[in-house]
């Protein structure tokens, strides 16, 4: 129940700022997924219909008979006699401009029953299998996003028919039988690894192996109780992370719940086996008041099943005493002193793990740190154990041990020597062939670049760029189109080295070759985008801006690239040109803009990449657009190489005696 509490805690702190005004319609935007968790959790605003009809899906349909409910589902008139009634879940949500054809996602934060989901009468997913009998259904939960994009600001419906007929028994065991609903922004979001499980099966793994052996021990020598400790405590310890980690080897809701109730059972078990060793370190026979212990995780454990308020008082009373006999223990003990502080580090492993309260140890917790904590404890009581017998048999050969560890202590130091030199050599080796790669990768990329201004009877056209020390792939070129326009690219590929280098031959590839076949620079970006997305560079993306010049008109268009600049010398302005839009490989399709306007005498367009606004300071302050735009205004009368002048005198005053962290290009182009 405790377990529940909490979640229901962490989620309604999250919840609450994200309220709509209206407490029956969410309003999201970009805004709310900057913080810390990037998602935003659909916690009320619900209302229920027990009609199973199909017609329910559809936005259009009557609301007048619908009640509000929680989404947890654990509303005394929504349980009847076999669990939750099947029916209808509907939420309605909007979103305002920011997240207009942004790419965003459902996801359950919990769920525990069977459900289809339906967006303005669609369906987007289906989880288990819904069934009028109990018997036919099959619950399921699933981490799984369900993406979508919102084209326009008006109203959305949230429709999901959901069941579950075992309510009660989830009730019960301390959950709830609903579920939880969230949104999460699909730019942020990151898969969550795979590498958890394998690290809990290996865990397993190993602990059931400790377990084999030492019952083999224990089997062959019945006088080294210890060895029975060793494999209690490893077999518990199994119990206690399979239970606890139930969700990850086991897809029914109903049968995580009830391990992780059982897992409680296995963590007292494990408790006990484990203080039962350390008695055994100095009792010939167990004391009496260690049954007085077991006894008190008996009490706890019934505590637990039954959610009893108290149960955070009595675990720290257990811990307390557990702590207590453990450090007496070793404090009474005829210990010799490498032993003893063998033993001090796992009891210092030990009093970590138990800093816990045993009846909330979320999954991720137990992946992250104690169940490490945890295989790290059973492993220095395995060295200890097997420290005793070297040291018996030490007493039997003592002179002949000594020789072979004088020995082996040579061996191994001259080993660590040896191992040592390799590393060194190796990471010179290493270093050398990265210097190499970025040599490479910046002849490649300054290869890429003009050798020459075009000359144009309309614009004078300079050009800046200085790289970083890694490249980091800007880039920018000129083709003269057979009709007479000429198209300007500005472009800044993600990532460093070669693979940023190979991007940016793609792209002038792609720009030297259609750039004469297509007379939109949407149709362009499109083809590039769509060229770099087949070569399945992961992560590996181009932002790019595109401008045609015929006469004193202009075409613009900008594919994940910072706004440019346009002074009018008319009005003695600055204009910011911005095109929001996703840089090219990392959509199919992406619906790219296109903007049109004229240029007059004298009015100056600046197109620049990134790195020249996020330029850092010593004080890792950011130069921005505002310092750019009045350098531009103040100087927009001088030629296109005087602006660009007075652009890096203020780089170089921004920076002081530090150096670019990217590369900065820009392009300054002046009306005649």
């Amino acid at each position: 129940m405790l377990r529940v509490l909490f979640l229901l805690l962490c989620i309604s702190t999250n919840v609450l700022s994200y309220q709509a005004d209206d407490a029956e319609l969410y309003t999201l935007s970009k805004a709310q997924f900057l913080g810390e968790d990037g998602r935003v959790i659909l916690f009320s605003g619900w209302y229920f219909n027990d009609n199973e009809s199909a017609i329910y899906s559809i936005p259009a349909a009557s609301d007048s008979n619908w009640v509000q409910v929680s989404s947890t589902l654990n509303d005394t008139q929504l349980i009847k006699a076999g669990g939750i009634k099947t029916g209808w879940y509907q939420v309605r949500f909007k979103v305002d401009s920011t997240l207009l054809n942004y790419p965003i996602a459902f996801f359950y934060e919990e769920h525990n029953g069977a459900s289809q989901i339906y967006l303005n009468g669609k369906q987007l997913s289906k989880l288990g299998e819904i069934r009028s009998f109990t018997s036919s259904f099959k619950a399921a939960s699933s981490k799984k996003v369900i993406p979508f994009i919102v084209s326009d600001t008006t109203e959305n419906v949230l429709s999901i028919r959901y069941s579950n007929p075992k309510a009660e028994t989830f009730i019960k065991l301390g959950s709830f039988p609903g579920f939880l609903l969230g949104i999460i922004d699909m730019g942020v979001y990151i898969e969550e690894p795979s590498s958890n499980k394998e690290m809990i099966s290996f865990f397993l793994g190993a602990i059931l192996l400790i377990f084999v052996i030492h019952l083999f021990l224990f089997a062959a020598n019945t006088s080294e109780i210890q060895n029975l400790h060793i494999t209690l405590i490893s077999v518990s310890l199994a119990l206690f992370l399979f239970s606890s980690n139930a969700e990850l080897y086991v897809s029914d809701p109903f049968i995580v719940t009830f391990l992780s109730v059982f897992s409680s059972a296995a963590w007292l078990v494990f408790i006990c086996f484990s203080l039962r060793y350390f008695y055994s370190l100095h009792y010939n026979k167990t004391p009496y008041y260690f049954w007085a212990i077991v006894l008190l995780c008996a009490i706890l454990f019934v505590f637990e099943f039954y959610s009893v308020p108290k149960l955070l008082l009595l675990n720290s009373i257990l811990i307390f005493v557990i702590l207590f006999e453990l450090l007496r223990v070793l404090t009474i003990s005829n210990i010799e002193k490498k032993s003893f502080l063998v033993l001090s580090v796992v009891a210092l492993f030990f009093i970590n793990l138990l800093d816990i309260p045993f009846s909330d140890i979320p999954g991720d917790t137990l992946l992250t740190g104690n169940a490490t904590g945890l295989f790290l404890f059973l492993v220095c009581l395995v060295l200890y154990s097997s420290k005793r017998l070297t040291e018996a048999r030490k007493k039997l050969e003592n002179k002949i041990l000594e020789v072979n560890f004088l020995s082996e202590r040579a061996l191994k130091q001259e080993r660590v020597k040896r191992e040592k030199e390799i590393e060194t050599r190796i990471l010179e080796i290493e270093n050398q062939r990265k210097t190499s790669e970025l040599d490479e990768a910046r002849k490649l990329q300054l290869s890429m670049l003009p050798k020459e201004m075009p000359e144009n009877e309309f614009f004078d056209i300079t050009s800046f760029m200085e790289t970083a020390q890694e490249v980091g792939g800007d880039y920018y070129d000129f083709r003269l189109s057979e009709s007479g326009a000429l198209n300007i690219a500005l472009g800044d590929a993600t990532g460093h080295g070669m693979k940023a280098g190979i991007l940016v031959a793609t792209t002038k590839s792609y720009f030297q070759t259609i750039s004469d076949l297509e007379n939109k620079n949407v149709t362009i970006l499109k083809k590039i985008s769509s060229g770099i997305r087949n070569m399945s560079l992961k992560f590996m993306f181009m932002g790019l801006t595109l401008v045609s010049i015929k006469k004193h008109s202009l075409l613009y268009t900008s594919a994940g690239m910072p706004p440019s600049l346009l002074f009018r010398k008319k009005e003695g302005d600055i204009e910011e040109i911005i095109i929001k839009s996703m840089p090219l490989g990392s959509v199919v399709d992406f619906p790219y803009e296109e903007k049109s306007f004229d240029m007059n005498k004298g009015d100056v367009l600046l197109l620049m990449s990134d790195g020249l606004i996020e330029l850092f300071n010593t004080k890792r302050e950011q130069l921005g657009m505002e310092r750019i735009k009045t350098v531009l205004k103040e100087n927009a009368n001088l030629t296109p190489e005087g602006i660009s002048q007075k652009i890096t005198e203020l780089m170089k005053q921004w920076l002081g005696d530090k150096k670019t962290e990217d590369d900065v290009t820009f392009l300054i182009l002046k009306a005649k």
